[in-house]
């Protein structure tokens, strides 16, 4: 899921491939742009909190596809990398007249709280004449050396120069002021959930449940219980389809009250019904339903076939690794089915945090390499926890002390980073081990690394430390990429030193 909760992509990155061109061996502009962006995006919202979107494939005279169109379509913000170049891509212009189109069409338009979700960031000194009018009302980001009321052009600043971590800065202002200003932020469901509150979404009903459908709210509101917002019917398909989506996505449990009749008919769709399209949206959606009708319902008694096949198979089918359960039994018997339910899933979610995750901690100099490796290890489905650079050192090390509790694995990036910096992370860490070596008899901590970066310089303390404390080194100094041979030891769980 993305930030913001109604869609898939928070930023979708739209550029042209002859601006990212670079010689061989060398990063391009635009990967050094979108590296620096994550990398401040994470200080600021976490890893893994941000979606970004971009198309790295070069798709030449391509089609400009339906694939892409869907993206566009689920992301909240639009960065151009405005350029002479962009101009003249007829496949960046279709981008941008997409995002232009349906944004300005959607509920929610192209600016939230006067917050443009259009940023035009500008490769080039182009002036604002010569734009395209779809970005006449975005907000302007120079990135580029030429001088202001300049007619020089300029080139687009390096990434690695002080100067474009200044102007890259006002980027990321703006996108963290917009993100969070956008319903279904982070920010948005934090405030409107708190801890202690579990949101539920329930379904439409038949009118013979509309009472029973009621009277559970009271009951389920009284125990502290969310209830997201309604979605009273009659709705044309298209908007019903997208206000049911965003609402079970949201929700933790989404309940589906049913009897021998279908309920309402859409009103432009007679093909099916408001209740039976809300449990098929459920379906496909990765919230957990939980389906009910009465305790004695009888097939016989459901005048409609189409009706009465939809729910014998969602009885009788084969319910392996779906997301719902189907329960016969009384109207009475509903509040505490439901609250039953909710202790079920929040037990399991406890269980999950207590699953073992590995911490990944880094110094901000070496924090780049830090994010592929983070990339890399969930991608192979592994649970990260990201201990965030802090401006105090103090703070950054008490951090690193609350994750150390919870963590199975440890992976320490050394690479820039002073000596003195992997010394006080290899205290922390055998003071913990030795704590629990005396209280429990074991340690959590099972796997301990260092993963060595080019940069990076062994002192003796250090490697003694290591050794008696089996703190293993993954040898990655041969390269400034990720040797992805090295990262096999640590997804096997490797304890075996390896040389270095």
């Amino acid at each position: 899921m993305a930030f913001t909760s109604s869609f898939k992509y928070d930023i979708f990155i739209s550029y042209s491939h002859i601006d990212n061109h670079a010689p061989e061996g060398k990063t391009g502009w635009v990967d050094e742009f979108h590296a620096e962006l994550e990398s401040w995006l994470v200080r600021r919202f976490g890893h893994q909190k941000i979606k970004i979107w971009r198309d790295k494939e070069l798709r030449g005279n391509t089609l400009f596809d339906n694939r892409i169109k869907e993206i566009i379509d689920n992301s909240v913000l639009f960065l151009t990398l405005y350029s002479s170049n962009y101009f003249d891509s007829d496949y960046c212009r279709k981008e941008l007249d997409w995002f232009y189109r349906q944004a300005k069409a959607s509920n929610y338009g192209l600016s939230v709280k006067d917050e443009c979700r259009l940023f035009n960031i500008l490769l080039k000194n182009i002036q604002y004449t010569s734009w395209p009018v779809e970005l006449s009302g975005a907000s302007s980001f120079p990135v580029h050396d030429a001088l202001e009321n300049s007619d020089d052009p300029g080139e687009p600043i390096d990434p690695r120069d002080r100067q474009f971590k200044k102007k890259l800065r006002k980027i990321i202002d703006a996108i963290e002021t917009t993100l969070k200003a956008f319903p279904g932020s982070g920010q948005d469901r934090a405030g409107a959930e708190k801890e202690d509150q579990f949101s539920i979404f329930i379904a439409d009903v038949p009118d013979t449940l509309q009472t029973a459908r009621d009277r559970l709210i009271a009951d389920l509101k009284d125990k502290s219980v969310r209830i997201l917002d309604e979605i009273p019917p009659p709705m044309g398909s298209v908007e019903h389809e997208k206000s049911a989506t965003n609402a079970i996505k949201k929700a933790r449990l989404s309940i589906h009250l049913l009897d021998e009749l279908p309920g309402r008919k859409i009103t432009d769709l007679k093909t099916t019904t408001y209740p039976c399209r809300q449990v098929e949206i459920g379906l496909h959606s990765d919230t957990q339903q939980l389906i009910w009708v009465p305790k004695h319902l009888q097939w016989e008694n459901i005048e409609d076939e189409d009706y009465r096949a939809f729910l014998q198979s969602l009885e009788n089918d084969a319910r392996e690794g779906k997301t719902y359960e189907f329960i016969r039994d009384q109207k009475t018997y509903l509040p505490d089915l439901i609250l039953e339910k909710i202790a079920q899933i929040q037990q399991k979610r406890r269980d999950e945090a207590d699953i073992a995750s590995i911490l990944l901690d880094t110094h901000q100099k070496d924090q780049r390499f830090a994010f592929k490796l983070a990339d890399y290890l969930s991608s192979k489905g592994l649970e990260i926890e990201f201990n965030q650079e802090s401006r105090d050192p103090l703070s950054s090390l008490h951090n690193f002390e609350e994750y150390l509790q919870h963590a199975v694995s440890l992976v320490i990036i050394f690479g820039q980073v002073a000596p003195a910096w992997i010394l006080e992370r290899l205290k922390k860490t055998i003071k913990l081990i030795s704590t629990q070596l005396i209280d429990l008899n074991k340690t959590t901590l099972e796997n301990r690394w260092i993963y060595l970066l080019p940069s990076s310089k062994i002192t003796g303390e250090i490697d003694n430390l290591a050794k008696e404390f089996r703190i293993n080194f993954l040898d990655n100094t041969h390269t400034s990429k990720l040797d992805e041979s090295v990262v096999e030891q640590l997804l096997k769980g490797s304890r075996e030193v390896v040389n270095v």
